[in-house]
């Protein structure tokens, strides 16, 4: 097997891996300690009447209670473990993740060791709505509002006004604009599948009775994900629906660890129209793109990020031959 291959993807090991998990979810230990020992006090009465000398019945006391004893170790052997309870819990929570609604998140990006975003740093925390695979960002800067996101065919646009907007598309895309895009597409049911397959899951025993549980995940040593750390899943303790989503993911760079937390706000029926570029600018409007005033673009992008827009946009080819 070479080194880079997923154990977790041998179809063998899988397949008796989840038959496994489907036996001690369909296993009641409750029921199979009641017969254990509904077995053990027949047998102590009929030796009773057997022998009312008691000897028998001695034995038969022996005998429940080693029915007990049996039942317990049952009891603990059969009960499901920690992680699969886990496991149960993120299954559960990610068929939520199937009803047609679109989600909206309060984000927070920012560099592994440092404190949380308060209210004195409103540029650290933006808005994150999410679809399926599209997504757009509502951030706000003083006074200034304006929103990106990303298409379900991967094409990113900019709101930079009410009536003007920019279209990037994959092929014009820079290492900056992809990492962003990717820190940013929330794939809460795809993720919670990697977890269950990829991750070592356990919950927090800290959480009291009603409290949200908290379900801490950590990739196993071959898995595939990389870029993954470790993730914290916060679950509703009344719906089991995800509540937070805290991931600790390597940098654009893979020298540090960013770590990107979205707590669920509200659900809703999805708006389709926001999530494209037209959806989120009034008429009459402008679009720049690379068929329609890319230098223009380009200028805005630099005025917006500065020297930052060098790895949103890709450098143009076409400007690099006109002295032909």
């Amino acid at each position: 097997m070479k080194p880079s291959e997923n154990l977790h993807d041998d179809p063998v090991l899988r397949a008796v891996g989840e038959h496994i998990a489907r036996t001690e979810r369909h296993i009641d230990p409750g029921s199979l300690s009641g017969r254990i020992l509904a077995n053990s006090k027949a047998t102590h009465r009929s030796d009773w009447f057997l022998n009312p000398g008691g000897r028998m019945a001695r034995w038969g006391l022996g005998l429940g209670m080693a029915g007990i004893a049996a039942t317990i170790l049952l009891a603990f052997l059969l009960a499901p473990s920690a992680e699969a309870r886990s496991e149960s819990a993120i299954r559960e929570a990610a068929e939520h993740f199937r009803l047609p609604l679109e989600r909206c998140y309060l984000a927070e990006v920012r560099p592994e060791g440092e404190a949380p975003a308060d209210d004195t740093l409103p540029t650290r925390s933006m808005k994150v709505v999410a679809a399926d695979n599209q997504f757009r960002v509502e951030l706000t800067r003083g006074i200034i509002r304006w929103s990106w996101g990303r298409e379900s065919d991967g094409t990113v646009w900019i709101a930079s006004g009410p009536h003007r907007g920019l279209r990037i598309g994959t092929d014009e895309q820079g290492p900056g604009l992809s990492w962003m895009a990717e820190l940013y597409s929330l794939r809460p049911e795809t993720l919670l599948t990697q977890m269950l397959g990829n991750c070592r899951l356990r919950e927090d025993p800290r959480q009291a009775a009603n409290h949200p549980r908290v379900i801490h995940a950590e990739p196993r040593l071959m898995a595939r994900h990389a870029w993954l750390r470790s993730a914290d899943v916060e679950l509703d303790a009344e719906t089991k629906a995800v509540r937070k989503l805290t991931l600790r993911r390597t940098g654009r760079r893979g020298d540090g660890i960013v770590v990107v937390s979205f707590t669920l706000i509200e659900s809703r029926p999805v708006e389709h129209a926001k999530f494209r570029l037209e959806g989120n600018i009034s008429e009459p409007f402008q679009i720049f793109d690379k068929d329609h005033h890319p230098d223009r673009r380009r200028e805005i992008l630099s005025r917006w990020l500065g020297p930052q827009a060098e790895h949103w946009l890709k450098s143009s080819p076409a400007k690099h031959s006109r002295g032909d």
